[in-house]
């Protein structure tokens, strides 16, 4: 109770303005800090959420790239396999002498880099 009355002493001996100010100003700093609290959560909650967002799309594009990537190669590798097989059934069996085996060599490499030209990745 000696709290009390200290604290009703002490307000009483104030002028209006300061009364005004001594109810009014914690009623405003605490609605400020609530509404300061919430406004964090929200964003941080917001940030979070499209943060997570992001990470699915991404992944997802990654996903469609690797796809992309591996059909890709396999349409490589058989297109280069089926060449090559071609070229040995034609040029395979001729090659008798050094010189045939440059040529069918020279041909083999100049097939593949048209191939690798043809499919980069």
């Amino acid at each position: 109770m000696n709290i009390l009355s200290l604290a009703r002493k002490w307000f009483g001996r104030l002028r209006f303005k300061s009364k005004v100010i001594a109810v009014f100003l914690p009623l405003i700093i605490v609605s400020l800090l609530i509404l300061g609290l919430l406004s964090n959560q929200l964003f941080s909650r917001s940030l979070i959420d499209r943060t997570t967002s992001n990470v699915v799309d991404e992944s997802q594009l990654i996903l469609s790239r690797t796809d992309y990537i591996f059909s890709s190669v396999e349409t490589a590798a058989n297109s280069m396999v089926t060449n090559i097989n071609r070229m040995y059934d034609s040029y395979g069996a001729k090659s008798d002498t050094a010189m045939e085996r440059v040529r069918f060599g020279n041909l083999m490499q100049s097939r593949l880099s048209i191939d690798l030209s043809i499919f980069p990745r």
